[in-house]
């Protein structure tokens, strides 16, 4: 079973609400932070349990149920998918959870023979959105899944089971 405290840095798309909601009797104000609306997140992503770093991509079609895509590698390569659900604070930090379905990747090496050993499961996460600034947003998650990378290898005579802890 896997474990993984990450973070992640992203830069926002944000859009103002239509004109016609803006205007209060022929006056136009000036949007809040609260009024503007993300759509689309880029950034950096990394894992500090097994380290790895890459990038991340979150859609919101709703204020607050998104999907993200994330692909890193390092000590493993891995790709996720998953959907968000956050609860907005006055506060600016925004707790938030989910489910996705994670794929890892390890190559090592068993008694001579390079091998891969790979797994996908659904994983799951909490983590708290902090507002950084006007389009900058930080991220700080735990993630859990029941990957399990093991593997039987064979060379001539000699057969063996190894185990990589994700």
């Amino acid at each position: 079973h896997g474990r993984s405290l990450t973070f992640m840095v992203a830069e926002t798309a944000a859009l103002r609400p239509p004109e016609k909601q803006r205007e209060r009797k022929g006056q136009e104000q000036k949007p809040s932070q609260a009024q503007e609306r993300t759509y689309l997140e880029a950034g950096l992503y990394g894992n500090s349990l097994n380290p790895a770093g890459g990038a991340t991509v979150m859609l919101w079609p709703f204020r607050n149920v998104g999907l993200q895509g994330i692909y890193t590698v390092g000590v493993f390569t891995s790709y996720e998918g998953r959907l968000l659900v956050k609860i907005e604070n006055q506060s600016g930090f925004n707790p938030y959870l989910g489910a996705g379905f994670l794929h890892v990747s390890k190559k090592a090496n068993i008694i001579g023979v390079d091998t891969t050993f790979e797994d996908s499961k659904v994983s799951g996460v909490a983590g708290v959105e902090v507002l950084l600034g006007s389009r900058l947003r930080g991220y700080v998650e735990v993630i859990g899944t029941g990957i399990n990378l093991d593997k039987y290898g064979t060379n001539g005579a000699l057969t063996s089971h190894a185990t990589v802890r994700y």
